[in-house]
């Protein structure tokens, strides 16, 4: 097809297909959509999605390439594996998450899984929040909660309702069942 003698679509012989300019599945207008996703848009007023299907035991990919030689041709990508049920993430040619078939989160060395439900290997882990003591909290829960609490100091609390057992103050001072040591080692009594 072309419009004033220029191919916007175009068939080889050996059955490959070029578009000239960007496609829309649902939309005559693909160029009104942002310009870092407009080559091919998907659209429906109501739901919409692309499938990528593939073998029960293969894998589904979406490439991100800079190139086409060597690992320029897939510097990133989405992959679904469909013999582990698991989703991997690749940054710079190599993989760097994995959500496993049970949901737990490998990050760093996706590939050595230590069965826990968010695994992060590397050398420094930074979460970063402002606002109040709530949102600077690490909570986790087995049978029983417990917090690490980090502003000015460092607490660690334990219990259904969490109350503090451990405070490590900034100046160094640490208490085992004492809220406000003022020792180097303070120990409370019960």
């Amino acid at each position: 097809a072309d419009i004033s003698g220029v191919p916007i679509f175009d068939v080889n012989s050996s059955g490959v297909s070029y578009f000239d300019g960007n496609v829309g599945i649902g939309t005559t207008s693909p160029s009104d959509y942002n310009s870092y996703g407009d080559n091919l848009v998907v659209a429906d007023s109501a739901h919409a999605g692309i499938s990528i299907a593939s073998g029960t035991t293969s894998l589904g990919t979406l490439m991100f390439a800079d190139g086409t030689g060597g690992t320029a041709g897939y510097r990133g990508r989405v992959q679904y594996d469909h013999n582990t049920d698991s989703m991997n993430f690749h940054t710079a040619a190599a993989e760097s998450m994995r959500i496993d078939s049970g949901g737990d989160v490998l990050i760093g060395n996706p590939s050595v899984d230590h069965g826990y439900k968010l695994q992060i290997e590397g050398n420094n882990i930074l979460l970063n929040t402002e606002g109040s003591i709530q949102s600077k909290s690490i909570y986790a829960r087995y049978s029983s909660n417990f917090t690490i609490q980090c502003d000015s100091e460092m607490r660690f609390n334990t219990g259904g309702s969490p109350t503090q057992k451990m405070v490590i103050q900034a100046g160094g001072n640490v208490g085992i069942g004492a809220t406000g040591p003022t020792q180097k080692l303070q120990l409370g009594v019960n």
